[in-house]
Formats: structure tokens, C-alpha cells, sequence
């Protein structure tokens, strides 16, 4: 699955669950989902990790949703972006 068809999938599932949160507060949810990926990783708890980075992802594919931003075209700018800078060195 690409990143693409997770967001149909996020935007699907939020439509039929009320509607999207304005992005102010999705992004409230979202720090809120960093600090419990945080909590989870000081217990060390590898199913508590992986469920909280999962809340925080379907959170910021909300956001990104919400915004009308492509993930996938996002990511690969990053990518390029992190080796242009791995290349100054």
C-alpha cells in the first residue's frame, strides 16, 4: 500500500466518523500522539511503541489530508532535500 491510497483510506474513514477536526486542533492531536510515542518509548514497550507511532501517523495523514497536501509527493521532496544536504558534506 502507498502512501497515496492511505490517505484515501484515513479520509474515508474520517469522513464516515464525522468529519475533519480544523487543523489547529488535528495538530493539537498530533503533539499530543508525539508525547505518547515519547512515554512509550521511555517503557521500552515495542507494542506500545509501534501503536502509538501508528496514532501518530494516521494523525498526520489527517493533517496532510485536511491541508490538500500529497504525502508521497512530501516525502520524496524530503528525501531529496536530506540528500542534497548529505552531499555538502
Amino acid at each position: 500500500m502507498n502512501l497515496s491510497e492511505l490517505q484515501k483510506i484515513v479520509d474515508t474513514w474520517i469522513k464516515k466518523s464525522g468529519g475533519y477536526w480544523t487543523e489547529l486542533e488535528i495538530l493539537g492531536r498530533l503533539i499530543e500522539e508525539l508525547g505518547e510515542v515519547s512515554r512509550a518509548l521511555r517503557k521500552g514497550s515495542r507494542r506500545e511503541i509501534e501503536e502509538e507511532l501508528g496514532d501518530l501517523f494516521f494523525t498526520l495523514i489527517a493533517l496532510s489530508n485536511k491541508l490538500g497536501i500529497d504525502l508521497e509527493r512530501s516525502l520524496k521532496a524530503a528525501i531529496r532535500k536530506y540528500d542534497e544536504r548529505k552531499k555538502l558534506f
